[in-house]
């Protein structure tokens, strides 16, 4: 493997700090993160000779004019370390017309504070991700930043404007999309260490940001919906504990409130009172039924073939191509055909209980999903509802599934994200 040879056209720190790439320790780590996170995607995106490039750029740091699709962002990303030096050295080479200052925002503000990065790199980060958040950004929001370093070749550094609003996105961002996404690995966002700041964006925001929703229009179209979301409390069951995986998204989202939002809402009353609204479901966010259960393999063959048949005499070559057994067995569209077919072929003694439970329920089969979910070398299936009363819902879908010969793991009800939300 090639080392740098020269380094005397890197400022002196810089030059100090590359000795690194010569540690055989240093370079085993660093070449099993380019193994796991970058030997695929750049061997697919480029021919043999940009990728060599690529990766004696990322060993030695040498060799940055050959890289194809050079941007000041990529030449960091891609150098062997970071640290402020790394970043003032390429700014310095940045063409001042080039410069965006969303790329630097989103790179150094957003991306880097929404997990602990140096987890998946921790031979990048010589300066760790908390050391280059306080570099750029300091101790508390402010809404003139003068950056630390010098673009292209410009006399002095560049102040940029900064907005609360899109930082306080940001850090709702990091906590919210685990949750809605329902992530099963949850990465705790860097924001949680630096409380102080998080507190200094909520007062720039000011009094008027936080008020409480009045009609149940607003909960769509308000930019503050997710975090009237986040202020809620999402999870409850009333038949089985809840999956470990929605435990801890549920910790995350006490820790949000907690520890970021609960000590700034002492000095903004607008936010202490929309918390106390927000307690419980008070804002009327609307819900939905979840439910993981197990097919015994005998029950798994009939439907699975049953489901093929429907989807190759009526679904396949309209919105399907081929039926993947792996993949959505139920869309919400076809429930109404689909599950009574099930149940006449197998469960003929069920069909009164689910005709009595759509009747009853009828947001239920509407938003009906039915999905296999891998788990331990066996199917489970996952189904989703949207229903004004699922709490109701929850026992019967209990006692129906179970008489069905399946047996349910997790069934639980949560506070669904408002259909749209403004950034």
């Amino acid at each position: 493997m090639s080392e740098i040879e020269d380094v005397s056209h890197f400022p002196e720190t810089l030059a100090k700090q590359l000795e690194i790439t010569k540690c055989e320790d240093w370079k085993k780590q660093h070449q099993e993160v380019w193994n796991k996170h970058y030997h695929d995607f750049l061997s697919k995106e480029y021919g043999r000779r940009d990728y060599k490039n690529y990766f004696h750029f990322y060993m030695t740091g040498e060799g940055h004019e050959k890289l194809k699709h050079p941007t000041t962002g990529r030449k960091i990303h891609y150098f062997p370390f970071i640290t402020k030096d790394t970043i003032s050295y390429f700014y310095s080479l940045e063409q001042t017309h080039a410069f965006k200052q969303s790329d630097l925002t989103f790179t150094y503000l957003s991306e880097l504070m929404k997990s602990d990065p140096k987890k998946e790199r921790p031979e990048y980060y010589l300066d760790g991700p908390l050391d280059i958040f306080d570099w750029i950004w300091g101790e508390g929001f402010t809404s003139q930043i003068t950056l630390p370093f010098i673009i292209a070749d410009e006399k002095s550094p560049r102040t940029l404007e900064l907005k609360a609003k899109d930082v306080f996105m940001m850090i709702v961002r990091s906590v919210y999309e685990p949750i809605w996404e329902n992530r099963d690995k949850v990465d705790v966002p860097l924001w949680f260490s630096r409380p102080k700041y998080v507190e200094s964006v909520l007062k720039e925001l000011g009094e008027d940001f936080f008020y409480t929703p009045e009609t149940p229009l607003e909960l769509n179209e308000s930019p503050q919906a997710s975090l009237w979301f986040l202020l809620s409390d999402i999870y409850s069951s009333c038949v089985t504990a809840l999956p470990p995986h929605i435990i801890c998204l549920e910790r995350l989202r006490q820790r949000f409130v907690s520890e970021l939002i609960k000590p700034a809402s002492k000095s903004i009353p607008e936010l202490e009172k929309l918390m106390v609204s927000c307690q419980g479901n008070g804002l009327k966010l609307p819900k939905q039924l979840n439910f993981i259960f197990s097919l015994p393999e005998e029950l798994y063959e009939k439907w699975y073939q049953l489901i093929k048949e429907y989807f190759i005499d009526n679904i396949q070559d309209s919105y399907w191509k081929t039926f993947d057994e792996s993949d959505e067995w139920m869309p919400a569209d076809t429930v109404y055909e689909v599950f009574p077919k099930i149940l006449s072929t197998f469960h003929p003694e069920m069909i009164a209980e689910w005709n009595s439970i759509i009747s009853s329920y009828p947001g239920f089969a509407t938003y009906f999903k039915l999905s296999p979910v891998l788990n331990n070398g066996c199917y489970h299936f996952k189904g989703t509802s949207i229903e004004d009363r699922p709490e109701e819902l929850e026992k019967r879908i209990f006692d129906f599934i179970n008489a069905l010969g399946c047996k349910i793991i997790y069934c639980w009800t949560s506070i669904r994200r408002p259909s749209v939300w403004d950034i």
